[in-house]
């Protein structure tokens, strides 16, 4: 008896103190994967809002195109509307005007922007 008692209350203490270290060492592990968890909230945090201050430059500078392309289409069809709206645009020939009686008339264009008709 005594001695297996005394065995068995030893194995008892030895184990009792390996919890408590491998409770210690969770601990420590769990805290670690913590600080790990808000290092990687941080990285991505910082990184989205890169991204999005990358998304909002792309689209700035897609409006900026899409407005400097607008504006020159605009300016091509205000010449195109000059050009054709002008009754002198058509001169007489260099015989006279007698020989155009025969030619019909030059059409007057009339190009207007959407916005101008209303």
């Amino acid at each position: 008896g005594g001695t297996s008692v005394a065995k068995l209350c030893d194995r008892l203490e030895a184990l009792l103190r390996q919890a408590a270290s491998d409770e210690a060492d969770y601990g420590a592990a769990v805290a670690k994967e913590n600080a790990a968890v808000a290092e990687c909230r941080d990285v991505e945090k910082t990184g989205l809002a890169q991204l999005q201050k990358l998304e909002e430059e792309r689209l700035e500078f897609f409006r900026d195109s899409i407005t400097r392309l607008i504006a020159a289409e605009l300016g091509a069809l205000e010449n195109m509307s000059v050009s054709l709206d002008r009754p002198d645009a058509a001169p007489d020939p260099p015989d006279g005007p007698s020989q155009k009686e025969n030619v019909p008339p030059r059409p007057r264009w009339n190009v207007k922007w959407h916005a101008e008709a209303s």
